[in-house]
């Protein structure tokens, strides 16, 4: 199925739940507590469940999961199955419109490979690190860093793509004489847009690093993906200017 067919056929099934033909739903919660379920509710939910089915194939975890929001196992006095199937309704477009390939649909990888020709680390940028030598400072492990984010960047795994970001910022402190990044951000003297880039770099990156390293499991997880974690022109600028401290400082570069 066509990538925006199938996320405009779910849209349509999560609009039509906001409905006002469904405001008598602000009071259903669970349909084993009353005489049933008022028939409007039927109606959506086999069409909903037609239409996921026919998107992700009648065995998928999708179908299950939506199938799973209308059990006894889903008691919650706060979040009503309504409320709940809303909510992996939202996810599944989301899958669909950043994951599905544009042409071939649900039986594709659901996202292009990154091209070869734009690395998350240019590589030119990590033999200028790898020239460097100090006296001071061992680059070898943030050279590795570096590589390893290709990589991970290469075969989509975002998860490690963000958390190396974050331990390259937690790493590189010292070269500019600082304890930590947010003194680096907020305080080193390399001109007025290096300043706003190391402050996005510093909070951005690593709230999203943060939030998908200390969050629980849930009952639905929207996939993380490349555009989330994509900070790599702000980590170029970082680790341009770490290659400029080292030739403008022969003392700590070690050159003579």
């Amino acid at each position: 199925m066509d990538r925006q067919i199938a996320a405009q056929r779910l849209q349509k099934c999560l609009d039509l739940s906001d409905s006002v033909s469904f405001s008598d739903l602000l009071n259903y919660t669970y349909p084993w507590i009353r005489h049933g379920e008022p028939e409007e509710v039927k109606t959506w939910k086999r069409a909903t469940k037609t239409v996921i089915a026919e998107t992700f194939g009648d065995n998928s975890p999708h179908v299950q999961d939506f199938d799973s929001l209308f059990t006894r196992d889903h008691l919650d006095i706060l979040n009503s199955p309504l409320q709940k199937a809303k909510k992996l309704l939202a996810a599944m477009i989301e899958e669909v419109r950043v994951y599905w390939d544009e042409e071939t649909g649900t039986e594709a990888l659901r996202e292009l490979p990154p091209s070869p020709l734009h690395p998350y680390v240019d590589h030119a940028r990590i033999k200028e690190l790898a020239t460097i030598h100090s006296d001071q400072f061992d680059l070898s492990e943030l050279i590795t860093f570096c590589e390893e984010l290709n990589v991970c960047w290469e075969k989509k795994c975002y998860h490690a793509v963000i958390f190396l970001t974050r331990k390259i910022l937690d790493y590189v402190p010292p070269v500019f004489g600082y304890k930590n990044f947010s003194g680096v951000a907020n305080n080193y003297d390399g001109g007025k847009s290096f300043k706003q880039l190391m402050l996005r770099l510093d909070t951005a990156s690593r709230k999203i690093a943060d939030s998908h390293l200390h969050r629980q499991i849930r009952q639905i997880e929207p996939p993380i993906n490349r555009v989330q974690v994509n900070f790599s022109n702000e980590l170029d600028m970082l680790l341009q200017e770490i290659i400029l401290v080292f030739t403008t400082n022969p003392h700590q570069s070690g050159q003579v």
